[in-house]
């Protein structure tokens, strides 16, 4: 969305509504926790204040009941449709920040003990066979684009098994980084193959820049 007023979290709000319907704040709270919220992670105390400040800015429209509760229900505007559309319209290399504690550790790997190192891929070998198992069973009854996100999140486990199934098998020694590059090539090599196993099952097309850039390497 291009209006300076709509944010990030903005973009949730309207195409939950455009999608479902109008909403209280606390539906969207219960809605966001069975879909996005798997992939796509905010305070929901958000969904308290941002659709009011859509309704200021005239993206969304505010009913609220007369008696009872007088809960607050939302519904999108015209406005709001439109720069959904442009949004969704617009081409561009939104990839995702990494921001992973079990990354930064293994990157700093060569300051502790090798037997941590091996204890912290085991750690997270389990912890993604534990969400691998729950995506695979959630995938049978989906369709269309909730399919298709499900199915990412099974590569994307099934990718950070085999990589720290790898890390736990034979811990990388040696200097985090190297002397000849900015970069740590260790990690380097490991998110570009997890990466490739990922974009691979899920029929991802990576952009030409990307790839030349990554050829060069």
């Amino acid at each position: 969305m291009r209006d300076s007023r709509v944010r990030g979290m903005s973009r949730c709000v309207p195409g939950l509504l455009a999608g479902t319907g109008p909403k209280t704040p606390y539906e969207l709270k219960q809605l966001v926790a069975e879909s996005i919220g798997h992939f796509w992670t905010f305070p929901h105390s958000q969904l308290y204040s941002e659709p009011a400040r859509l309704a200021t800015g005239g993206f969304v429209e505010e009913e609220r009941e007369e008696g009872g509760r007088r809960r607050r229900r939302f519904a999108i505007a015209e406005p709001g449709k439109t720069a959904l559309r442009e949004w969704l319209a617009a081409v561009g290399a939104e990839f995702p920040e990494v921001r992973d504690p079990a990354l930064l550790k293994l990157f700093f790997g060569p300051l502790t003990a090798p037997g941590n190192i091996v204890a912290l891929a085991r750690r997270h070998r389990d912890a993604h066979r534990k969400l691998l198992e729950q995506f695979t069973a959630a995938a049978e009854p989906l369709r269309g684009t909730a399919a298709a996100i499900v199915r990412f999140g099974i590569a994307f486990e099934q990718a950070s098994v085999e990589f720290w199934q790898s890390i736990a098998a034979d811990p990388p020694a040696g200097p985090h980084i190297d002397s000849q590059r900015s970069v740590p090539v260790g990690y380097l090599v490991g998110a570009l193959a997890m990466w490739d196993t990922v974009t691979t099952a899920c029929h991802i097309t990576v952009p030409p820049d990307r790839a030349r850039t990554r050829n060069r390497r």
